[in-house]
């Protein structure tokens, strides 16, 4: 039996890299650090510099997607689309994860459905979680209880579905559809005796190259039968995942908890397929094609979307990611009771249109238009925009309300029949305090003052 020696890639350490890719477009090398929620590139083949990006919280894998530069990348509480160091959220997994469980690995395959696996993010539960789709915005089981989902691998003429249950210390074999991408008929391909399967790759016969997690190696299986037919050793005893690269696609680049590490092999392996990501989210049972984000708050993601009729709404998808200046309770709740509120005080605000509590998100009507702080960056401010909110914030005082008086909540609406009139456009108020009201503190923001011009400057830094 052949045994192939892995070099060392690069001097860099890891707490646990993870899901390895190779972006044959691009020529791109691409990892993550688990625990430390960064995610790792290299361009020409692992030549480049490496550049990071750093997620703020652990992040499982990031998978190319169909646009070639944009990765989808499963984290603790979601899925993401990272692209130009720019993320938005993509399905926000409260619902599918337990509060103590975090993404895995993931791939896609050949439609572009984007597999990923749920397991425990601490020391204190018991191993537990399940294997998921993203198959058109939808999300599915496809099986339950696993104990650590690791690597995934589909045959070349997709009927078969390869996994790796670490804990189980096996790889499973299933029948796959295709069409459907529903998995049945499992049976186990083989079993580890020494150290745990975790990540695995397929080359273009078909045979399986698999990390194993305290083994110091990669074993190379063939998939039918699992019969054990090479071995990479690792100078590394946790040996995470591997994928090939290169122009021949003749050399493994293989993950470590601690290093990165390549090896020339025997064979050729296949390209990676590339999720596509279907820009839809759905309200109530209603679907609405997404455009564009919009902007992130402190309580969540607003995109500009529209329906079957090309009618254009904002969808707002709440968020779990802490604050350091404000504190929530229950937001979507929140939303529903401050919009009450709002309407109750008469300040003009946008029709809610639909409220999914399930999801957590939000149909509101869309004001086009440009933002208060669009216009003062741009020299356009009016004063009868300023005019408008004074009378706003009268209203909200008279109701013992504040309102956010940042001018990215305002929008000076370009729609028939209220064109010049200023909404505001966010749902959040709260009990009137004097130092939070617009003269103490949103005026502040309305002009070219020096706390608008350091906001400009630091967040064009970040």
């Amino acid at each position: 039996m052949q045994t192939f020696i892995a070099q060392h890639f690069s001097s860099g350490t890891y707490q646990l890299a993870e899901s390895p890719f190779y972006d044959y477009r691009t020529k791109t090398l691409s990892w993550v650090d688990i625990p430390a929620g960064k995610f790792y590139t290299s361009g020409n083949d692992g030549t480049d510099a490496v550049k990071f990006y750093c997620f703020g919280q652990p992040t499982g894998a990031a998978v190319p997607a169909e646009k070639e530069g944009v990765y989808v990348v499963a984290a603790a509480d979601g899925l993401y689309l990272y692209e130009k160091e720019t993320v938005r959220l993509l399905n926000n997994l409260s619902e599918y994860y337990k509060s103590y469980q975090r993404s895995n690995d993931a791939k896609a395959d050949s439609a572009g459905r984007l597999w990923f696996g749920s397991v425990v993010n601490d020391d204190e539960h018991e191993a537990s979680g399940n294997l998921f789709c993203l198959d058109g915005g939808n999300i599915f089981c496809r099986q339950k209880d696993t104990k650590i989902s690791n690597g995934m691998a589909w045959s070349s003429d997709l009927k078969k579905f390869y996994f790796s249950d670490s804990l189980c210390h096996a790889v499973f074999l299933y029948d796959y559809d295709a069409t459907t991408g529903d998995i049945s008929n499992r049976t186990v391909l083989f079993t580890v005796q020494t150290g745990l399967p975790d990540g695995m790759c397929i080359d273009a016969e078909d045979n399986l190259w698999v990390a194993i997690w305290g083994g110091n190696r990669i074993e190379k299986r063939r998939s039918k039968d699992g019969t054990l037919l090479a071995t990479v050793s690792v100078d590394s005893k946790n040996v995470t995942s591997c994928c090939f690269f290169g122009s021949k696609l003749d050399t493994l680049f293989i993950t470590a908890s601690d290093r990165l590490f390549t090896c020339k092999v025997d064979c050729i392996g296949k390209h990676c397929d590339v999720a596509k990501v279907f820009s839809y989210i759905t309200v109530n049972q209603t679907e609405y094609k997404i455009i564009s984000l919009l902007g992130k708050g402190k309580g969540g993601y607003s995109y500009l979307a529209e329906d079957d009729d090309g009618k254009k709404y904002v969808v707002k998808q709440i968020h779990h990611e802490p604050c350091s200046y404000y504190h929530f309770g229950n937001k979507i709740e929140a939303e529903q009771n401050d919009y009450k509120r709002l309407c109750d005080a008469g300040i003009r605000i946008p029709k809610m249109i639909s409220i999914d509590v399930q999801q957590e998100r939000i149909v509101k009507e869309y004001i086009e238009g440009k933002t208060i702080f669009d216009l003062v960056k741009d020299d356009s401010m009016k004063d009868m925009y300023v005019d408008q909110v004074r009378a706003m914030a009268a209203q909200a005082k008279s109701a013992g309300l504040n309102i956010d008086y940042f001018p990215t909540n305002f929008v000076v609406s370009e729609n028939s029949g209220t064109a010049g009139t200023l909404f505001y456009i966010d749902y959040e108020c709260n009990n009137y305090m004097d130092e939070w009201n617009f003269e103490n503190w949103g005026i502040k923001y309305w002009s070219k003052t020096p706390e608008f011009m350091e906001y400009v400057q630091k967040n064009k830094a970040e």
